[in-house]
C-alpha cells in the first residue's frame, strides 16, 4: 500500500512465542481431521486462539492453493 500512497508502519521481526524450539511442544495437542466441533473448539482455545481464529485458519488451509490438497475433504 505504501507504494500507491497508502499508510506505514513498523513491524517488529522474529518469534515472539519462544526462545527455544521443541518439535514435541510445537506438536502437541494437534486437531486431527476426525475431531469433532467441541474437540476443534477446545484445540484451539488450549493454544490461547478464538473460534473466529479457527475459522480462519481453517478457511486458509482449505482455500490456499500453495497447501497441499487435504484427501480427506474431497
Amino acid at each position: 500500500m505504501m507504494q500507491v500512497g497508502g499508510p506505514s508502519w513498523t513491524v517488529k521481526l522474529g518469534r515472539r512465542d519462544s526462545t527455544i524450539a521443541s518439535k514435541s511442544l510445537a506438536n502437541s495437542d494437534l486437531p486431527k481431521f476426525t475431531d469433532d466441533l467441541t474437540t476443534l473448539i477446545s484445540h484451539f482455545t488450549n493454544k490461547g486462539l478464538t473460534l473466529k481464529d479457527m475459522v480462519t485458519l481453517s478457511g486458509k488451509f482449505i482455500t490456499d492453493p500453495f497447501v497441499p490438497t487435504c484427501t480427506s475433504l474431497n
